[in-house]
């Protein structure tokens, strides 16, 4: 998965990272993350709102 989100430019640092709905732990290697047709991958930046 990292090497799939690097060619997007998707930068994961400090964000969430989620794979069909499941959040991945953080620190969660993201390189041993396999990545098949279909998956649903989605990237979340947390702030937090005042």
């Amino acid at each position: 998965m990292a090497a799939l989100l690097e060619e997007l430019g998707i930068e994961t640092r400090g964000k969430v990272v989620a794979r069909n709905g499941e959040i991945l732990h953080r620190g969660t290697d993201l390189s041993t993350i396999p990545v098949e047709n279909g998956d649903s991958i989605d990237v979340f930046l947390i702030t937090q709102g005042g």
